[in-house]
C-alpha cells in the first residue's frame, strides 16, 4: 500500500503525519518503507536522529528523486519490495506530487486550520480531480492539524472549515484531528513519534486518525 502525506504548501505537518504512520504500521508487523521526496528532507533528518538509538523500532527510509518518472519508477520497484510505503512530498503543486498522487491509495493532507490553508482547498480539489483521472481507486483525505486544544474554539474553526470544504467535490475530512500540543514537535526533533511519547491525549488522537484513515484496508 502506498500511504501519501502530502499538501499545497509547507508547514502544515506532512512530516509529522508520514513519520507516525510509518511507525504505527511497523508496530502492528507491516513491513515499511519511509520515503522522502521533499526538498527539505525533514523526514530523511527524523529518520537519522531515530537511528542513533539502538533500542527504538527500525524504520526503513530513503531520500527520492524529484523527478516525476524517476519517482514513479521508484515508488514501482519499492512497492515489491514493501508491504507499505509512506511518501512524504513537499507542498505546492509540484512534479513529485503528482507523480506519487499517481500511485497512491491513501492521500492524507494535513491542513492547519486557518485561513491561508483553507485557501488551498480549491488547489488540492483540483490535484485530486486530475489525479483521478489516472488512478481511480485511492482515497483522499483532508486532516486538521494544529487545532486549538479550547473545545469552544476548537469547535468554531472546525465548523468553518467544512463549510469552506463543502464548495469542493474532492475533499472529505477525516472526524479525527491532531490539537496543537508541545509533545508533537518534541518527540519530532528527538526521532521519535507520538505514541512514544507520554502524554495521552495526544497519543488517543493520533491513533484515531490512524484507525480511520486504515479502516477498510
Amino acid at each position: 500500500m502506498i500511504i501519501l502525506v502530502g499538501g499545497q504548501k509547507g508547514g502544515c505537518g506532512k512530516t509529522t503525519i508520514a513519520t507516525n504512520i510509518a511507525l504505527m504500521r511497523t508496530l502492528e508487523g507491516r513491513n515499511v518503507h519511509l520515503y522522502d521526496i521533499d526538498h527539505q528532507e525533514m523526514a530523511s533528518l527524523w529518520a537519522s536522529q531515530r537511528d542513533q538509538d539502538i533500542n527504538l523500532p527500525v524504520i526503513s527510509s530513503s531520500q527520492g528523486p524529484r523527478d516525476g518518472i524517476a519517482i514513479k519508477n521508484e515508488l514501482t520497484a519499492l512497492h515489491s519490495e514493501y508491504q507499505d510505503i509512506v511518501v512524504d512530498v513537499g507542498g505546492g503543486n509540484n512534479e513529485a506530487l503528482r507523480a506519487a498522487l499517481l500511485l497512491a491509495d491513501i492521500v492524507i493532507f494535513p491542513i492547519v486550520p486557518s485561513g491561508i490553508d483553507v485557501w488551498t482547498f480549491k488547489v488540492l480539489n483540483n490535484l485530486i480531480a486530475g489525479a483521478r483521472s489516472c488512478n481511480k481507486i485511492f482515497k483522499a483525505r483532508i486532516l486538521l492539524n494544529r487545532v486549538n486544544t479550547n473545545p469552544t474554539r476548537a469547535k468554531k474553526i472546525i465548523t468553518k472549515c467544512d463549510s469552506f470544504l463543502s464548495h469542493f467535490d474532492n475533499l472529505t475530512r477525516l472526524d479525527s484531528f491532531l490539537s496543537q500540543r508541545a509533545v508533537v514537535e518534541d518527540s519530532s526533533l528527538e526521532g521519535l513519534t507520538i505514541v512514544e511519547s507520554a502524554d495521552s491525549k495526544a497519543i488517543e488522537e493520533i491513533k484515531s486518525i490512524y484507525k480511520e484513515v486504515f479502516s477498510g484496508h
